[in-house]
């Protein structure tokens, strides 16, 4: 569904983001290897964690929805699908945990796949590293793209290595799963390891559910032993999500505001630096009880950002990059261009076509300033790709910031923004204000729904 989102005359209220996809992927997959049942509290009702949701009940586990939570009866270390074929959509993360909780089983064959999009998404490294470890995994892709196979029969163990420069989700598949392993599971990092916030979760997940890995400073080497059993916490709460927040937070320096975000903690999150970047930029944010308050706009200045650690945060440090005097330089994110699209290629055709002067390189981008910023009438944004077709949730996001600011516009397929944060237009909605008296009347909706 197109949608026309309004430029933005005032941002007033508080909102609370919804709960971490990350954490909830990983707390997911660790309930359902588990002993006991986990009370899943404040997931993020993405689809894709509802895909991940899906996989592990097609694994056995068994999942009922009491409320916003989730309770999650383990399976105790040994997964018995009940089906042989597991769908997990658009969701990249799904399908590798999907493709490591998989090989642990011990019945029949399995068929992991998903949506076109998906199916173009490489999986080698992990598959190599399973495989190493003696897993029976296939795919007919050289590059080990979905439909993948899994002829179940469990791990052995052993020595591996594996590249950490793609992605980071590899790594967490295979620590979900190297615990039960029937001998200990060594593993090397060979090269740069990127997303390293998103590997410190994964540790932190699995150490609440019983689970042991020994590894270095750097997380370039782990070792884990055999013979461990993920034992459930009971209640496990979700923080707050701070890859959504960075939305919201950014309107904010955009566009008139006062506006509080809540629901954000202190933890493993890579992707909570954007409050330290906003400061560098030149935002005010003041820290209040379990998250921050915002009152905009604010004269943004260029930055440089080292985004290894939290590449989510591309898209919108992009649009902001155009609002900020000077030039803003988001650089060595090598894994941005193999998510749900190449999302430097995306981002700079859509701001090229405002003309915005941008310059790139595989693993980076300099956006300038653009001043006087005006959308045309009937402007159209698309977050599609030209190989992923798909619309990227994460670029129609930062790329509605341009509509609220400068706007209005249409933003193409925007429902698949549900993918990371369903409520995200309605979060907005509830902010928006008609004008600067302190009794201004709520415009009511901040996208309407057009005829396709």
């Amino acid at each position: 569904m197109d949608k026309l989102i309004k430029k933005a005359k005032k941002l007033v209220g508080t909102i609370t983001v919804p709960g971490s996809k990350s954490y909830t992927h990983r707390v997911l997959a660790a309930a359902t290897l588990a002993k006991g049942t986990t009370l899943i509290v404040n997931p993020s009702h993405s689809e894709a964690n509802d895909r991940m949701m899906q996989a592990c009940k097609g694994l056995g586990a068994i999942i009922l929805e009491e409320g916003s939570s989730w309770r999650v009866e383990g399976c105790n270390g040994h997964p018995k699908p009940i089906t042989d074929k597991i769908d997990v959509g658009n969701s990249g993360t799904a399908l590798r945990l999907a493709i490591a909780l998989g090989t642990v089983t011990k019945n029949g064959a399995i068929t992991l796949t998903g949506d076109k999009s998906l199916q173009e998404r490489p999986n080698k490294p992990l598959i190599d590293a399973l495989k190493q470890l003696g897993a029976d995994v296939t795919s007919e892709c050289d590059e080990g793209n979905a439909p993948v196979v899994i002829n179940t029969k469990g791990l052995k163990g052993g020595k591996i290595t594996v590249s950490g420069t793609k992605s980071s989700q590899y790594l967490t598949a295979l620590l979900l799963v190297s615990p039960l392993a029937e001998s200990d599971v060594e593993i090397t990092i060979k090269d740069d390891l990127v997303s390293k916030p998103y590997i410190k979760m994964t540790l932190e997940v699995i150490s609440k559910f019983g689970i042991k890995v020994d590894h270095d400073d750097d997380l370039r080497h782990f070792v884990i032993k055999a013979g461990q059993q993920y034992i459930s916490p009971g209640v496990y709460e979700i923080p707050g999500d701070y890859s959504q927040a960075a939305f919201p937070l950014a309107a904010g320096c955009l566009i008139s505001s006062d506006i509080t975000v809540k629901g954000l903690y202190e933890d493993e999150q890579g992707d909570k630096i954007i409050i330290d970047i906003l400061r560098e930029m030149g935002a005010t944010i003041t820290q209040v009880e379990n998250g921050y308050r915002i009152c905009g706009p604010f004269e943004l200045k260029g930055v440089t950002v080292d985004l290894k650690g939290s590449p989510d945060l591309f898209p919108v440090l992009a649009v902001l990059g155009m609002y900020a005097k000077g030039k803003t330089r988001l650089h060595n994110m090598p894994q941005i261009r193999f998510k749900e699209t190449d999302r430097i290629e995306v981002i700079k055709r859509e701001l090229t076509k405002l003309g915005v002067i941008i310059e790139d390189k595989f693993d980076e981008m300099t956006v300038q300033h653009k001043e006087n910023l005006k959308l045309e009438q009937n402007h159209i944004f698309s977050a599609r790709g030209h190989i992923h077709r798909v619309t990227d949730h994460r670029v129609a996001m930062a790329l509605s910031l341009i509509a609220m600011r400068s706007g209005p516009a249409t933003m193409e397929e925007a429902n698949r923004i549900e993918i990371s944060y369903p409520d995200f237009f309605d979060d907005m909605d509830s902010l928006y204000v008609d004008d600067d008296s302190s009794d201004s009347k709520r415009t009511g909706i901040v996208a309407e729904r057009l005829a396709m």
